[in-house]
């Protein structure tokens, strides 16, 4: 594999002399987890910003949102199980709190019940952390020992990792890869070489030693 990397001269930083703003990625829209990002900026003549869809229009959050949970209840309505593969941190807690909106009981596994216990730590970081302590009391965590009999009958099932390179997600995709009936449900960016990426590019991902076609149904959200 070949990277590439760009260093900017630290001479720029130093030597402009005028007030420079710089961020990462931000919502400024509020989701189920957090509120959306402050937009009173301090007075700046450079930005810096870096962001993975910036510049793009989106469709608006309520009909993605519709969309995803409509697909979720038609893949369990035809006696499928519902892989949503999702990224530990944030990822995994939204979701948890759009199925308990919506109603639907799913089981997560993987690094965000981790970081979920890792918010409770600091409840001040998230709006209300009652509200997503319930959407995980109203779930069922698993353990290694529970996923074979979880994944024998239709059932959503939020994991880890969001990209398919690694995690409990590979064990999931081994049981239904050749289902019809279900679904792999992505929910974020697939970045360049991941199984993520090349399944969407190609219905193929790379699992330990094997090369897996997915003949189950894949959908990005």
């Amino acid at each position: 594999m070949q990277a590439t990397f760009r260093v900017l001269p630290w001479y720029i930083l130093k030597k402009i002399n005028r007030p420079l703003f710089y961020t990462g990625d931000m919502n400024t829209i509020r989701t189920e987890l957090q509120n959306g990002a402050d937009t009173e900026f301090p007075d700046s003549d450079i930005l810096l910003i870096e962001s993975t869809y910036f510049g793009r229009d989106h469709t608006p959050r309520k009909i993605l949102e519709e969309r995803f949970i409509a697909s979720i209840r038609e893949t369990i309505e035809s006696g499928g199980r519902a892989i949503i593969p999702a990224f530990g941190i944030g990822r995994t807690q939204e979701i948890m709190l759009m199925l308990k909106k919506h109603g639907l009981y799913a089981y997560v596994d993987g690094m965000g019940v981790d970081v979920f216990n890792l918010i409770k730590r600091s409840p001040e970081n998230v709006p209300d952390i009652k509200k997503l302590e319930n959407a995980f009391v109203s779930t069922n965590i698993v353990k290694r020992e529970d996923r074979e009999a979880i994944i024998n009958e239709p059932s959503i099932i939020v994991t880890s990792a969001g990209m398919l390179n690694g995690g409990p997600v590979l064990y999931y995709i081994d049981e239904i890869f050749d289902d019809p009936k279900s679904k792999i449900h992505l929910t974020g960016y697939q970045a360049e070489d991941t199984n993520g990426r090349r399944a969407l590019e190609s219905r193929y991902i790379e699992n330990g030693k094997r090369t897996v076609r997915l003949n189950c149904k894949l959908e990005l959200v």
